[in-house]
């Protein structure tokens, strides 16, 4: 019961597979025929060598050869057909041609069967080429009752006509019937697992087609996401970069700083000197030609001070016109004057604003780790102090912290 119910699911879904059905046939087709075709040229020799005394004997000789030459010649003209309309793709003219080999061998088999009643009272001929087709092509029911059945019909109204005997009439019917009910049965089987196959092999290229459609998503996802983390990466260096640098001269700022200074007093395994650095006429530069040309100044003094620094030494922009540098490895406070006076000289140097001569000079404070403090805020605080004396005698010169001065 289970097994008829899943056959009439399947049935239902033979439209989508008629094409697929019919294309299989005509390739069935193709190989039948040639296989027919060396058939029939095998008969003709025997008809022509060994049956060709019987022929003036018995008519039925004579139709058995004419039969055989029919059907070479249908075959030879069945192939040239398919073979010339092989890129056609039409589907209608291939169901045409499949029903046209498979009509043609049955009916070839009636005429065959009845021709052998003649002969040696056999039929086995017809029954063979009812097996024959049924167990090659994949015909569908209905084609199956009219392929089949009208066979039979024309095959037992040749018996009825030239078979007198009524119980080998009866014998020969009763034998055909059941080759013929035998062969709708296999047909109809074949029919059914065809359509069973085709939906499996459909439903595997859907489900292909679905893992590899979430394959390319989830390629597309892994490639958003790694974009994503490129982006985050790149926005947390942009916020680390906000946070630790100056904006305008790309230098550290006071934080990276304040950091720096904590990190070598904890450390405690060198000596340090702290240059506080403010410019001497910027605020006139500003009024007289504005901020864009006083931010301009600020990079210019930005790229002068790195240059004059050793490479592990620190240079910070803390706020407006104000830098500090981090003198590391400090073998004396010489070396800390020495750099502070090569600064002075630097910013006395001209610097060039659309062809504007502009002179800033620099007031610096010095103070020297542990000499002058332990911390920072002691240490940046002091060489402020020294920074303000200087700006007090008329800036652009150097001084070291001391308490007496």
């Amino acid at each position: 019961m289970l097994g008829g119910i899943a056959a009439l699911d399947v049935l239902k879904h033979k439209d989508e597979f008629e094409e697929l059905r019919i294309s299989n046939n005509i390739e069935l087709c193709k190989a039948l025929a040639l296989i027919l075709l060396v058939l029939n040229s095998l008969l003709l020799v025997v008809d022509l060598t060994v049956y060709l005394p019987f022929r003036d004997l018995n008519i039925a000789y004579f139709y058995l050869y004419l039969l055989h030459v029919a059907m070479a010649v249908f075959i030879v003209l069945w192939l040239a057909l398919s073979k010339l309309g092989a890129n056609l793709g039409n589907i209608v003219r291939d169901k045409h041609l499949y029903r046209a080999l498979a009509n043609a061998t049955l009916y070839w088999g009636v005429l065959l069967g009845l021709n052998g009643l003649f002969i040696s009272g056999q039929i086995s001929a017809y029954i063979i080429c009812v097996f024959g087709v049924s167990a090659v092509l994949y015909i569908s029911p209905h084609e199956a009752l009219i392929t089949y059945f009208l066979s039979l019909a024309a095959f037992i109204a040749g018996v009825v006509y030239f078979v007198a005997d009524i119980n080998i009439m009866a014998s020969h019917i009763v034998n055909t019937a059941i080759a013929v009910i035998i062969s709708f049965a296999v047909s109809r089987f074949r029919f059914i697992c065809f359509l069973k196959e085709a939906r499996r092999a459909k439903e595997l290229e859907a489900s292909s087609a679905e893992i590899e459609l979430a394959y390319y998503e989830l390629e597309e996802s892994n490639i958003k996401l790694t974009q994503e983390i490129k982006e985050r990466q790149l926005a947390e260096e942009k916020i680390a970069h906000l946070i630790y640098y100056d904006a305008l001269t790309g230098i550290f700022n006071r934080k990276k700083l304040m950091e720096d200074i904590s990190l070598l007093l904890i450390n405690d395994s060198e000596s340090f000197a702290v240059l506080f650095i403010d410019l001497d006429k910027f605020k006139s530069i500003n009024d007289r030609y504005g901020h864009e040309a006083g931010d301009i100044v600020l990079k210019s003094v930005a790229l002068r001070l790195k240059g004059l620094i050793g490479e592990n030494d620190i240079i910070s922009r803390i706020g407006g016109d104000e830098f500090v540098i981090i003198l590391r490895d400090l073998e004396s406070a010489k070396h800390a004057e020495d750099v502070a006076q090569a600064i002075v000289e630097e910013m006395s140097t001209v610097f060039s604003l659309n062809n504007r001569r502009l002179y800033i000079g620099a007031s610096i404070g010095i103070s020297i780790y542990p000499e002058h403090g332990t911390s920072a805020d002691t240490l940046i605080g002091k060489a402020d102090m020294a920074m303000y004396r200087v700006k007090d005698s008329g800036g652009c010169g150097y001084l070291k912290y001391s308490e007496t001065s």
